[in-house]
C-alpha cells in the first residue's frame, strides 16, 4: 500500500513536498528533488530541511511570495483557512530563460491537520493566456473608454447593458440615464430608417447604414452605425453597436446639394446661353437656354466640340479668340451660331480663362443679337432714308449744336438763303441769318429749344445778299438719353406768300366795300318801292286795295331792314338779329300797322347773330305775323316779343293781352295768304309755329340755328308747290 501511495505521489504532474506545522520536511516527490521548479530561490528543499528557514531567507531578499507562502501556513495550521493558493513566478535560473510562473497549492492533510501538502504546477502556458486575455480586455477597455465612436451593448430586445464615454457625448445623456431609459429612449423604432434597420439586423444579425438617434434635447441625429448580434458566455444574445454622428456630414451634403442647385439656378437663370469650354474646344458645361435656344439635345451637345455650332466660314475666327482668351484671359467676339431649329443666328459672345485642377477653361455667356443687329440695320437704313429725305427736301433744313453751331444744311438751305455748305458749317446760325438788333430774340429760341420745346414762329431772317424774306420757322429739338444733343430748324419762305395774302386782302376789302355798297343800293332800292307804294296808297280810294298795298309795302320793308343791317355791319353774311326786331318794332307806326297810343309792344331779347339765309325767312315769317296780328283791333294793351336761344334751338315767343291766337288757328279752314307765307318761311328754316290757349295767350316760333350756305331766296320744290 505504501508503494502504491508513493507512485501516486511521484505521478503528481508538478512537484509536492509534505510539511509539518513547524516547517520540517517530511517527505518530497522525485519532481522536487530533481528540481523541475525551482521553489527554493538558493537551494532546492530536501527531506530534514525546514521550509520556513528557507522561505524566511527568501523574504529577507524581498522576496514578497515567500513571505505570502510563510502566511499562508501559518493560517492554515492555526484553522484559519483550509488551503492557500498562490500564483508565482519562478526564481530566474539565467538571463536567457524564458520567465516561467508556477501556482502553489497549499493543504491541510485530512489525516493529520499537523501536515500540510505543498503543490508546485507550472502554469506559464496558463499565465500567458490570462495574460493575453487581461491585455486584450485592457485594449478593449481602453478602446471602449477612448473611442471617438459611440459604443453601446445591448440586447435585440432593446435594453442597454453598458455604453461608452463618446455615445454620452454625442446622444447629451449620462450613462446611467441610457441604461435605465433603454433603446426607446435613444431612437424612434417607427422611424422609416430605424424600422428598416431593426428589421435587416433582426434577419440577418448584422446592420451597416443610417439611422436616426434623438439627442437629449429632442433634436434628430442622423448617425451610422454598424451593429452584430453574438452570444455571451452564457448563451445570451447581445448587439455590439458602434456608431458616430453624421448629422455634420449630412448637413455639409445638403449644404453642397442646396450649392449645387443654387448653382445651377444661377446658371439656368442667366438670360443668355452660358458655357465651358476646355483648351482641346470641348464643351464641359450648359445651361438650359442654351438647349432651347439652338434646339440641340442633351446627348447631342454632351462633350461635344464647340465649333460645331458655328459654320464653317466662322471656325478660324471663333478659334483664334477664344485661343487668344486662353493666353490673355478674356475675349468677345460676334458671330454667326447654327440653330438646329431656326437656321443661323447672331450671337455675341465672351469668355473668361479660368483654372480648376491644374487646367485651364473659358466660362462665357453668349447673347442672341439676331434682332438688334437687324434693327442696326434697320436704324441705318433709316437713317439713310432720313438722310436723303434731309438732303433732297424741298424745305431749307439745318441742323444746329446746343452752341448754335451749324452742324449741316441741306441744298434747299443753300438755295435759299444762297450759304455754300462751306460757309454755313460750323458758324453760328444767328450771326448768318439775323440782323444784329435781332440777336436776343434769336438767342431766346434756341434756349427755348434746347430746354426741350419745340417751337414754330413767323420770323424774319436775310440772305447771304442781304435780301429780307419772311420765314415759317419750325424748330425741333433732338432728344437722346434724356438730354437735348441737337436741333432741327425747317424753315419755310413766306415771302411770295406774304405779299399774295396783302394783294389778297386788298382786294378783299374792295370786294367788301363793293359788296357793302350792293347791300346799300339794294335797301335804297326797296325804299324806292315802298315810297311809290306810299303813293299809290294815298290815292287808292278802295279801303281792300290799301289794306293789300300795306302789306306790300311792309314785306319790302322787311327785307330793306336786313340789307341796312347789312351794309351797317363788317359782317357780309350774318346780322345781329335782335338788332333788326328792334328796328322793326320801332317802325310799326310808320309802317301804318298801328297808331295807337294805348298799345305797349316790348321786347326781352338775347344778343343774337344769325345767318344771312335763316334771318331773311325768320324776317319775313315775322313780318306776316305781324300783318295778321294787326289786321283788327286790338282787344289789348300790351304785347311782349321773347328771343331766346338754348341748346342751338331759337325761340321767339308773343305772349300778352294784346295777342289774339285764333287769327293763326286755322281749326280745318283753309290758309289764308299771310298763312301760307308765314308756312313757307317756317319750312326754309325747318321751323314751327306752337300755339298755346290757355289762360295767358302764347305763340312760339322755334327752329334749330345752323350756318346755311346758299341764296337765301332759294326755295325747295316742295315750297314753290306751296305757293302754286
Amino acid at each position: 500500500m505504501e508503494k502504491f501511495t508513493d507512485a501516486i505521489f511521484n505521478a503528481l504532474p508538478g512537484a509536492a513536498a509534505v510539511v509539518d506545522q513547524n516547517g520540517e520536511i517530511l517527505v518530497t516527490n522525485r519532481k522536487w528533488e530533481a528540481g523541475l521548479y525551482t521553489h527554493g530561490y538558493s537551494e532546492t528543499p530536501v527531506t530534514g530541511g525546514n521550509y520556513f528557514t528557507i522561505c524566511q531567507k527568501a523574504v529577507e531578499k524581498g522576496d514578497d511570495y515567500a513571505l505570502k507562502i510563510i502566511i499562508g501556513l501559518r493560517e492554515l495550521f492555526e484553522g484559519e483557512r483550509e488551503n492557500f493558493e498562490l500564483t508565482m513566478p519562478c526564481p530566474e535560473i539565467d538571463a536567457q530563460r524564458v520567465k516561467e510562473w508556477c501556482k502553489v497549492t497549499i493543504s491541510r492533510l485530512e489525516s493529520d491537520d499537523s501536515k500540510a501538502l505543498i503543490f508546485f504546477e507550472d502554469v506559464t502556458k496558463n499565465m500567458a493566456v490570462v495574460r493575453a486575455l487581461r491585455e486584450s480586455e485592457e485594449r478593449y477597455s481602453q478602446q471602449f473608454r477612448h473611442s471617438l465612436a459611440g459604443i453601446l451593448i445591448s440586447s435585440p430586445d432593446g435594453r442597454i447593458f453598458d455604453v461608452n464615454p463618446a455615445a454620452c457625448r454625442i446622444v447629451g445623456y449620462s450613462r446611467e440615464e441610457i441604461i435605465k431609459g433603454g433603446r426607446t429612449l435613444l431612437l424612434n423604432p417607427e422611424h422609416p430608417k430605424n424600422k428598416k434597420a431593426i428589421k435587416f439586423r433582426g434577419e440577418k444579425s448584422v446592420f451597416e447604414g443610417e439611422m436616426v438617434f434623438l439627442h437629449k434635447t429632442g433634436k434628430e441625429i442622423h448617425v451610422e452605425l454598424s451593429s452584430v448580434v453574438y452570444k455571451n458566455e452564457e448563451g445570451e444574445l447581445r448587439s455590439l453597436n458602434t456608431f458616430r454622428d453624421i448629422s455634420d456630414q449630412k448637413d455639409t451634403l445638403l449644404k453642397l446639394k442646396q450649392e449645387k442647385v443654387f448653382t445651377e439656378a444661377i446658371i439656368n437663370s442667366i438670360p443668355g446661353t452660358f458655357y465651358v469650354i476646355n483648351r482641346e474646344m470641348n464643351l464641359v458645361r450648359y445651361n438650359d437656354v442654351f438647349t432651347e435656344e439652338l434646339g440641340y439635345s442633351k446627348e447631342e451637345i454632351e462633350g461635344s466640340d464647340a465649333l460645331i455650332y458655328f459654320p464653317e466660314e466662322e471656325h478660324e475666327k471663333v478659334r483664334n479668340s477664344f485661343s487668344e482668351a486662353f493666353e490673355t484671359g478674356s475675349t468677345h467676339i460676334v458671330a454667326k451660331v447654327i440653330s438646329k431649329s431656326g437656321g443661323e443666328k447672331v450671337y455675341h459672345l465672351t469668355a473668361n480663362k479660368f483654372e480648376i485642377g491644374g487646367e485651364d477653361y473659358l466660362v462665357g455667356a453668349g447673347t442672341d443679337v439676331t434682332d438688334m443687329m437687324m434693327i442696326e440695320k434697320e436704324k441705318d437704313r433709316n437713317y439713310e432714308m432720313l438722310s436723303q429725305l434731309f438732303e433732297s427736301s424741298p424745305l431749307a433744313m439745318a441742323m444746329f449744336s446746343p452752341d448754335d453751331k451749324t452742324i449741316k444744311i441741306n441744298n434747299s438751305f443753300t438755295e435759299l438763303y444762297g450759304f455754300t455748305k462751306l460757309e454755313a458749317v460750323g458758324e453760328n446760325v444767328h450771326e448768318l441769318l439775323v440782323r444784329d438788333g435781332q440777336l436776343d430774340s434769336a438767342e431766346g429760341i434756341s434756349d427755348h429749344v434746347f430746354s426741350g420745346q419745340t417751337y414754330t414762329e413767323e420770323v424774319t431772317r436775310i440772305t447771304k445778299s442781304g435780301d429780307e424774306l419772311s420765314i415759317l420757322m419750325n424748330a425741333i429739338p433732338i432728344i437722346h438719353d434724356h438730354k437735348v444733343v441737337a436741333a432741327y430748324v425747317i424753315y419755310v419762305n413766306l415771302t411770295d406768300q406774304k405779299q399774295l395774302e396783302k394783294d389778297l386782302q386788298k382786294s378783299l376789302g374792295e370786294k367788301e366795300v363793293l359788296l357793302q355798297e350792293v347791300h346799300h343800293r339794294v335797301k335804297n332800292n326797296l325804299a324806292i318801292m315802298a315810297g311809290l307804294i306810299d303813293l299809290q296808297i294815298m290815292e287808292e280810294p278802295d279801303p281792300n286795295v290799301e289794306m293789300k298795298l300795306n302789306d306790300i309795302r311792309s314785306r319790302i320793308f322787311s327785307i330793306a331792314k336786313i340789307h341796312e343791317n347789312l351794309y351797317s355791319s363788317e359782317n357780309m353774311v350774318s346780322i345781329r338779329f335782335d338788332e333788326y326786331l328792334r328796328t322793326v318794332m320801332e317802325a310799326l307806326p310808320q309802317k301804318g300797322i298801328t297808331e295807337s297810343d294805348e298799345l305797349e309792344v316790348s321786347l326781352d331779347t338775347i344778343g343774337l347773330q344769325m345767318n344771312l339765309n335763316q334771318a331773311v325767312p325768320f324776317g319775313l315769317a315775322v313780318n306776316e305775323m305781324m300783318n295778321i296780328l294787326f289786321s283788327e283791333k286790338l282787344k289789348g294793351n300790351n304785347l311782349l316779343l321773347k328771343l331766346d336761344r338754348k341748346d342751338e334751338m331759337i325761340r321767339l315767343i308773343f305772349e300778352g293781352d294784346a295777342l289774339n291766337t285764333k287769327l293763326f288757328d286755322r281749326n280745318g279752314q283753309s290758309e289764308s295768304f299771310p298763312s301760307l307765307l308765314i308756312s313757307i318761311f317756317l319750312s326754309q328754316i325747318k321751323g314751327e309755329m306752337k300755339i298755346e290757349n290757355n289762360q295767358q295767350n302764347r305763340l312760339t316760333l322755334e327752329f334749330e340755328q345752323k350756318d346755311v350756305k346758299g341764296s337765301s331766296s332759294s326755295l325747295t320744290s316742295t315750297q314753290s308747290s306751296l305757293l302754286n
